[in-house]
């Protein structure tokens, strides 16, 4: 049996029968006692009944009856009205709910890497949108830490990000490896090398993450292993800021090669690779274990795995770019 609030006395609150609202709302939809049962698929005399009991509940008048015949009173025409805008929500919740279920609505929050390109992201709540065109995506941008304990808070629901660290709570699964490259101005004297080694790069001022990045931390390994203090001019987490200032010659950092492609691609940036490709990160889909994903969710998380490598070595995000790609419909 449910109930509602509609009053409060002192130390009493006074609760509506839902049931009993119900059966007024039938009678007094039809003006009919009888076809209300109809309805309702219960007897005339239990709806006489129930009506009977209601307005004792509530010591209001709601019908005035005569033979054959049902009214309501102004007290009744005021309960109507309310009671057509609960009923009204009542069907409007049931369409939301099976929309829902339907994944004909809903929104999916999902956290990614600063590092991605607009373009790889982009490309992929596209594809995303082409199967589930419905359904909004909340892109949360962060540094992988930051992401998985917006996955603990239950601020996302999934997350594209490294594995920093074991977690109990967090499930991984391999996504893509993506090689850091050096990012050098145009121009630069190194660009003339395929490779360089960590010792090149000891004079030159460097534009790094902040502490606490998961490819900050692989670069300062890199670093205290060769046994070389890197000049760091400026530590930042914006992307776009660091390439600016490489563009403009005021240093040269460590970006994962997505990062960088469009502008290498424009000539406003060069980039070439470690010996050895001593920079890898291996990004990994994030989700909570045994927790229940949102049907939107649980879809993007099943799109995600379907573009993941199985049974294979994990490839690049320029290939995974190539796949979403050539997905794509054809333009006009």
């Amino acid at each position: 049996m449910w109930y509602f609030a509609v009053g409060m006395t002192e130390d009493i609150v006074k609760m509506i029968n839902l049931h009993h609202l119900r059966i007024f709302h039938s009678v007094a939809r039809r003006m009919s006692y009888t076809r209300a049962a109809e309805d309702l698929s219960i007897t005339q005399p239990a709806v006489t009944n129930q009506m009977r009991a209601f307005e004792e509940e509530l010591r209001l008048k709601l019908f005035e009856r005569k033979p054959g015949k049902v009214f309501l009173t102004e007290e009744g025409k005021i309960l109507y009205e309310h009671a057509q805008r609960l009923f009204d929500l009542e069907v409007e919740i049931e369409r939301v709910v099976s929309d829902l279920k339907g994944l004909r609505v809903g929104m999916v929050s999902l956290g990614a890497l600063r590092m991605y390109s607009p373009t790889f992201l982009h490309l992929l709540i596209n594809y995303f949108h082409r199967l589930y065109p419905n359904i909004m995506v909340k892109v949360d941008e962060a540094g992988s830490l930051d992401l998985i304990q917006s996955l603990l808070d239950f601020r996302n629901e999934v997350a594209i990000c490294l594995k920093v660290e074991e977690n109990s709570d967090v499930c991984f699964i391999p996504f893509c490896r993506e090689d850091m490259v050096v990012v050098l101005p145009v121009g630069h004297r190194l660009t003339k090398q395929t490779n360089v080694t960590i010792r090149d790069l000891a004079d030159e001022k460097i534009i790094l993450r902040g502490k606490g990045s998961a490819s900050r931390h692989l670069v300062d390994q890199l670093f205290e292993k060769s046994k070389i203090f890197p000049h760091i001019l400026t530590e930042a987490n914006n992307t776009e800021l660091i390439k600016n200032m490489v563009e403009k010659g005021e240093g040269i950092s460590f970006l994962s090669r997505i990062a960088v492609t469009k502008e290498i691609d424009e000539g406003k940036l060069s980039a070439v690779s470690l010996e050895g490709n001593q920079i890898a990160l291996d990004i990994s889909i994030a989700y909570l274990k045994n927790h229940v994903l949102s049907p939107p969710a649980a879809v993007f998380l099943n799109v995600l795995q379907e573009l993941a490598p199985r049974d294979k070595p994990v490839g690049s995000a320029t290939a995974l770019i190539a796949v979403l790609l050539s997905s794509a419909p054809d333009q006009p």
